[in-house]
């Protein structure tokens, strides 16, 4: 059909696509389905899917601009990025995938501990999940001795995040042996000479650019993230070492699972009955609320949508990260976290001149005449902002923070 060229206008007739299909949906299958302005939600069989509208003219619209002289040009933009990733590349690798699941039954299950594991550090984020699922592919497709347990492939993902060479090397992930010989020197021969220009984790399908390597890396993560991450798979890997040759028991390879606390600022601790994913902790305290399910029934005639995509604690810290982005650093555990870890920006603990631009977050230290840090105000705005979410904030070594 005819798309209009405007992204705005695009996004529009898709609005009304899903209006149409919602009706459609409702009128003639008898479906639970509401739509929103970016997709549209239907209700089958007791589960919710989200859907959307993707379309190659929308992505062109992204990518299209008009330079100083009027001309047309086509950049890449962190919009267009984002869009391709699922038009484009999700598909493709999501067949890949369960390709290779149906070749190995404990990949997904390696996979999933892999996220577990990278969010009990808080390290998720800095990875795509796609990502994630490529790194654990890798060790499935170029071991020569593929992991046949669960455990056994867990382990191999963090000798793997722990010793590869990420800064010389490419991890190649060869699906079906699309690349050849020739063309995996050539690429990594292009590799060597402009690896400074590249991102720090490069992995490469024969799906991805050969310049530019996998897109679910592009962005993140950046190194100082990634030389995090190796040095928690390190000591994680050195506990199941000690757990193996010590016969622990399973609480102890838990351990794993267990960050180092010690380093944070300001913990926050929240109503654990408001944090919907509780009952997904490491450690699950007594009380936890688990979540009770009903077995589906198609005659039940409840037309009313489950609530959908909603965690207050996600929701939290992302509002703390916008108004207090340039002082602080927010951790949190996606599956089940009840507190949220506070670190101070080395920059926000120095004191600052007295200048208009030096006033936001700090208030006047009557014994140097300088801007410091107003820590009181700032734990008093973190309560604010989490209302009855927050139980209580934590202020960790207060008097050493300023020294």
């Amino acid at each position: 059909g005819k798309w209009p060229d405007d992204v705005e206008c695009i996004k529009r007739l898709k609005t009304a696509f899903y209006l149409k299909i919602v009706q459609v949906l409702r009128e003639d299958h008898g479906l639970v389905a509401y739509t929103h302005v970016e997709y549209l939600d239907v209700l089958y069989k007791g589960f919710v899917f989200r859907l959307f509208v993707y379309t190659m003219n929308e992505l062109l619209s992204m990518k299209t601009n008009i330079n100083e002289i009027g001309v047309k040009v086509t950049n890449d933009t962190k919009e267009s990025l984002a869009y391709e990733k699922i038009l484009l590349h999700s598909g493709q690798l999501t067949s890949v995938v369960h390709g290779l699941q149906q070749s190995f039954n404990c990949f997904s299950g390696v996979c999933r501990l892999a996220k577990r594991w990278l969010s009990s550090h808080f390290l998720l984020e800095y990875f795509e999940e796609e990502a994630i699922d490529l790194i654990c592919a890798s060790i499935f497709i170029n071991s020569y001795e593929p992991p046949r347990s669960l455990i056994n492939g867990f382990i191999q993902f963090l000798n793997l995040m722990a010793n590869f060479d990420w800064k010389n090397q490419i991890l190649l992930v060869n699906f079906n042996k699309e690349l050849k010989k020739q063309q995996i020197l050539d690429i990594q021969v292009k590799f060597q000479e402009n690896r400074s220009q590249l991102q720090p984790v490069f992995i490469l399908t024969p799906y991805d650019s050969r310049d530019k390597g996998s897109i679910w890396t592009i962005e993140k993560p950046n190194i100082q993230q990634l030389c995090r991450t190796v040095i928690i798979a390190k000591q994680s890997l050195n506990k199941v070492k000690n757990c193996v040759i010590n016969f622990e028991t399973n609480d102890s390879f838990k351990n794993i699972f267990r960050p180092n606390l010690a380093i944070y600022d300001v913990i926050i601790s929240l109503n654990a009955a408001l944090c919907v994913r509780a009952f997904q902790k490491v450690d699950i305290c007594k009380g936890t609320f688990l979540p009770r399910y009903r077995t589906y029934d198609s005659t039940d005639n409840d037309k009313t949508l489950p609530v959908v995509g909603f965690d207050p604690v996600e929701l939290y810290v992302k509002e703390l990260r916008e108004a207090f982005d340039e002082i602080a650093l927010f951790f949190y555990d996606v599956y089940g976290s009840t507190k949220v870890y506070v670190l101070w920006k080395p920059d926000a603990l120095k004191q600052k001149e007295l200048k208009i631009n030096n006033a936001k977050y700090r208030l006047i230290d009557i014994n140097t005449n300088e801007f410091v840090l107003n820590l009181e105000a700032i734990i008093e705005d973190f309560k604010i902002i989490g209302n009855e979410l927050v139980e209580n904030v934590t202020v960790k070594n207060e008097s050493s923070i300023f020294k």
